[in-house]
């Protein structure tokens, strides 16, 4: 439903199917258009920038109640677990779950599971690239674990800081949920408001009963209303902060370099912006001068790189085939810091990684770093959900915007 709101036209001009916040917030927006205009407004940043000099419609929007199920509170499950949140392992932690169970236990379904999630062009080399994996940790000595950094060669010990980082973040994911349960605070709330009206109803009526003296201040107030919650925890709010971005005007047009400049200009539309406040951020909070080293490449230059080393003998130096890098659509890529005129390669040694990173997913990267199995550090992806596959059917199928790109709704 949301993503028609976004894509919303003559064709797609109705409300009328649209659930209530929704509907709500697309009439607002559709008041900034002269009527009969054939516009109409989407959930996109500049629909709601359109209203910026209208007070009254922005006021209308800032007023907004939005039905909202409040985070504290859930009915357990008959472990004494939240659903909805257990409902996330497939998120969080599956990958990583699936991936231990094989390497660790040779559970092959667990395998299957794994590589499952990647394009059918990627499976076979993963699938090697695990069972290699596997063989490297049935060879790890019985009593590696009282001194790893003696016992462990190299290339084991590199799988050793693998697992134990996966192993590290479902413990993590576990005690989340685990705290996230103690913060059931709501029913306690509730209960009490509950108590406290019970008190005043008594109050009330003793009151009533009382006809020779004037009730003084303290009964007064006593006898106040008190608010009420509802029982489910579903409460109503005023919610404009989340609107605020929106609103957010003086954004940078370029970066300090002409080379990251002309790269991002050919980037898919969606990352353009995204593209430039990650560059821009990097440089001001953490006074890095990031490039773009690579950005856009077209399916037949993805080609040419993957026939390196199989052609001919050059090093290999890609395992994707054209139409399934993230590059090809322009929603990838490659950063290096340029120190003294000196291109410097980022990976996981770099001084200041963990900031770019974090820089980086704060506008919706996702980072080569974080792959379990053949990590690339310098890049950096949007994928809107898509898989690699996904988009070069829609290429294939000449889904394509008014410059060229891969619609992406």
């Amino acid at each position: 439903m949301r993503k028609k709101a976004t894509t919303r036209n003559k064709d797609n001009a109705s409300l009328e199917h649209y659930k209530p916040t929704l509907k709500e917030t697309l009439t607002i927006l559709d008041k900034q258009y002269i009527q009969n205009s054939n516009k109409y407004a989407t959930l996109t940043q500049d629909c709601f920038k359109g209203i910026a000099e209208k007070p009254p419609l922005t006021t209308a929007l800032g007023r907004l109640l939005v039905h909202y199920k409040s985070e504290w509170y859930e009915e357990l499950d008959g472990e004494g677990k939240r659903p909805e949140w257990e409902a996330l392992n497939s998120e969080m932690t599956d990958d990583a779950e699936n991936y231990l169970g094989y390497i660790k236990d040779g559970d092959e379904a667990k395998r299957d599971a794994y590589i499952s999630k990647f394009d059918a062009s990627e499976q076979e080399s993963i699938k090697q690239g695990l069972e290699q994996q596997r063989r490297d940790y049935e060879r790890f000595p019985a009593d590696y674990k009282d001194a790893p950094d003696k016992k462990l060669t190299p290339e084991q010990l590199n799988l050793f800081g693998i697992i134990k980082e996966l192993e590290e973040k479902a413990e993590l994911w576990e005690k989340t949920k685990e705290k996230a349960t103690k913060m059931l605070w709501w029913e306690d709330v509730v209960e009490g408001l509950a108590k406290q009206s019970q008190q005043t109803e008594q109050s009330d009526t003793e009151t009533e009963k009382s006809q020779t003296s004037p009730p003084s201040t303290e009964q007064t107030e006593t006898s106040a209303t008190p608010a009420t919650l509802s029982q489910n925890g579903e409460v109503w709010f005023m919610h404009p902060v989340a609107m605020v971005d929106y609103y957010m005007e003086g954004k940078k047009t370029e970066t300090w370099d002409k080379v990251t400049n002309s790269r991002i200009a050919l980037l898919h539309p969606k990352i353009r912006q995204h593209t430039l406040d990650f560059i821009n951020d990097a440089e001001s909070k953490l006074n890095l001068k990031l490039r773009v080293s690579d950005g856009y490449r077209s399916i037949e230059e993805q080609n040419k790189l993957y026939d390196k080393g199989r052609v001919n003998s050059d090093p290999i130096v890609t395992k994707v085939k054209g139409g399934y890098s993230f590059h090809n659509y322009g929603l990838a890529i490659d950063v290096v810091e340029i120190l003294d005129n000196k291109a410097i390669f980022l990976d996981d040694k770099h001084r200041k990684i963990k900031e770019i990173v974090d820089i980086a997913k704060s506008y919706g990267f996702l980072w080569g770093g974080d792959w379990i199995t053949f990590k690339d550090y310098p890049h950096f992806e949007i994928t809107f959900g898509y898989k690699a596959s996904e988009l070069l059917k829609k290429y294939n199928e000449g889904e394509l915007d008014d410059e060229g790109y891969v619609n992406i709704s």
